[in-house]
Parts: structure tokens; C-alpha cells; sequence
């Protein structure tokens, strides 16, 4: 996690001269949506046979789920959300809500991942999404862009993609692999701007400034953009003041 400064009011740059009376920002990339496999307390909650993605979610949170269970979107990350988590009941994910998500927007685990005696696998992955740190304003791009990190961790943690299930090695897997394919998915669910899509992809893996810089300077180069760059647009995201407004 990156600490950020708690402010309440902030003006926001870029030249837009507002200036809003918002609570403080989560932290941009220290996870937005939480990840990672901390030891959690187990949820109450038996899942069902499905061959979708579980969407409990309600308002605009659960539009924006059920926006990305669409069978006929294309693309690299859209692929493996169909492919990994919409095909079979062994392998599953869910979305609720919860206040249990250490002050994140949202964290997710593996709830069950049991291979049985007949070799088959039962891999049920859960997402919390705290409503009372989840700005409710936030454009349904900002939502989108944690929801779908969360599903990757999700699936790098079921096919063990960075041979250590830990956060930073997901987040070096996401950064390095799936920022285009994030920022794609963005575009062509909300028809957000390409480079948009590609700061709140990239608003995810900033925790890889302070533990990677190296390698996390080259990704922005390879991006084009800047961190400051990032920063304004995933506040403007943030605030709701761009984007897809929630119904």
C-alpha cells in the first residue's frame, strides 16, 4: 500500500479550476481494489454451482459487474474473465458486499481451491467491495478498472501465473502482461479514452514505483505517460467529475 495524504478538499489540476469536497482518495496503486492473499477471515458464504460470475453487488456497483460478465466482449483480459470465470461451475468468482476489507475499496481471495481425488479442482475466488470506502460518484470506468484487477488476481492465483501468490508478484504480472488488455476492456465496455484506460489500469500496480522503480519507470515510457499524468486522470475518475456517470 502507498500512503497518500488525507486531504478532504482538492483542487483539482489539468486546468479545470474545481475544486471538490470529497473524502480523501483511496491509495492509487497500492491496490486499489485491495488484492493480494493476506490470511483473511473466512466469509459465511457456500457457493452455488454457476457457470457465470456471482454478482450480489446492488446500484451501480452491481451494473458495472454484470457490464463485465458480457459474453461478447473481446480481448485479452475480457477472454480470461469469459474463459477462466463464465465456462464451468469449478472455477468461480464472486462479488459482495462487505465492510471487511482492511479500509480498501475492495479485497479479494481464494475461498476455496481444493483438488479432489479425482484429480478435478474446485477454485471458488471471492471479491469484497466496501461500499463505504468505494466513492459512490466514482465513474463506472473507475469501478470497472478495481472490479477487473480484482478478477485478475483471481486468476493468477488460480493458475499461479507468478509462481508465488503474493501481491507485488501479481502486481508485477499485471503491470508487465495486462495494462494494454485492462485499458482495452475499459474501452470498449464505456468508450473511455485509450490513455485514460490506460491510467486506471495502470492506477493498480503503483505500489511497483517504490518496490520496482526500475522496471516501473520503463512500463510508463512504454505507455507514453507520466505519473502525474496518472494521477489527474484517475482523480478526475475518481470524483466522478469523468466518465461514465453511475444510473
Amino acid at each position: 500500500m502507498i500512503e497518500q495524504p488525507q486531504v478532504v478538499s482538492i483542487k483539482v489540476i489539468a486546468g479545470k479550476n474545481q475544486v471538490l469536497n470529497v473524502p480523501p482518495p483511496p491509495p492509487i496503486g497500492g491496490d486499489p481494489g485491495g488484492g493480494g492473499n493476506t490470511p483473511c477471515p473466512p466469509a459465511n458464504n457456500t457457493s452455488p454451482a454457476l457457470t457465470d460470475i456471482k454478482n450480489e453487488l446492488t446500484g451501480c456497483n452491481g451494473v458495472v459487474v454484470d457490464k463485465l460478465k458480457n459474453k461478447n466482449m473481446v480481448g485479452q483480459v475480457a477472454s480470461i474473465i469469459q474463459t477462466t470465470f463464465g465456462t464451468t461451475d469449478k472455477v468461480n468468482a464472486m462479488f459482495i458486499e462487505s465492510t471487511e476489507t482492511y479500509n480498501r475499496p475492495a479485497f479479494s481471495f481464494p475461498l476455496k481451491n481444493v483438488t479432489k481425488s479425482d484429480g478435478s479442482r474446485q477454485y471458488d475466488f471471492l471479491i469484497r467491495v466496501n461500499t463505504n470506502v468505494l466513492p459512490r460518484d466514482a465513474s463506472q470506468e473507475f469501478k470497472a478498472a478495481i472490479f477487473v484487477h480484482e478478477l485478475l488476481h483471481g486468476y493468477l492465483s488460480y493458475v499461479n501465473s507468478s509462481k508465488a501468490n503474493t501481491q507485488m508478484l501479481q502486481h508485477y504480472d499485471i503491470a508487465t502482461k495486462y495494462v494494454n488488455g485492462i485499458a482495452s476492456l475499459l474501452n470498449n465496455v464505456f468508450g473511455v479514452n485509450i490513455n485514460i484506460a490506460t491510467s486506471l489500469a495502470l492506477g493498480g500496480v503503483k505500489d511497483l514505483s517504490v518496490s520496482n522503480p526500475t522496471t516501473y519507470n520503463q512500463i510508463l515510457k512504454d505507455h507514453n505517460t507520466t505519473q502525474s499524468q496518472i494521477n489527474v486522470d484517475y482523480e478526475y475518475q475518481r470524483a466522478g467529475l469523468e466518465g461514465t456517470k453511475c444510473p
